[in-house]
């Protein structure tokens, strides 16, 4: 039971999590901490905090995020945050083949058919 202001009251609104993106540099100083407290993702963290001056809770990733951008890290070389679900490559001949497709069906004797050109 939390009293405010004369009642007494059994519900507690906490404040909202603030979330902050990491810089390139920021994402570095992590995975540097990472590998230097031998691999250990929670003292990482807890550096990171220390040296950029955050209160506890306040981190910009949780341990369970860091040891994920780690293993993407390890996986991929790189740093690079990847929006979405990107798109997937077409191949040139696949293109070929639904453009050759079009204007076959477009010419042939049985019906016609109108569609755009594909360049």
């Amino acid at each position: 039971m939390i009293k405010r202001r004369g009642t007494w009251s059994s519900s507690y609104s906490a404040p909202e999590k603030v979330v902050m993106t990491l810089s390139l540099k920021d994402r570095a100083l992590l995975v540097k901490l990472f590998y230097k407290n031998g691999d250990c993702a929670a003292i990482a963290v807890k550096e990171f905090r220390t040296l950029k001056g955050l209160r506890r809770g306040s981190s910009p990733m949780t341990a369970f995020g860091l040891k994920k951008m780690i293993d993407k890290f390890e996986e991929s070389g790189s740093f690079d945050v990847k929006c979405g679900r990107g798109r997937k490559v077409i191949a040139s001949t696949s293109v070929e083949d639904v453009a050759t497709a079009f204007q076959e069906a477009s010419s042939s004797a049985l019906g016609t058919c109108s569609a755009r050109g594909i360049s």
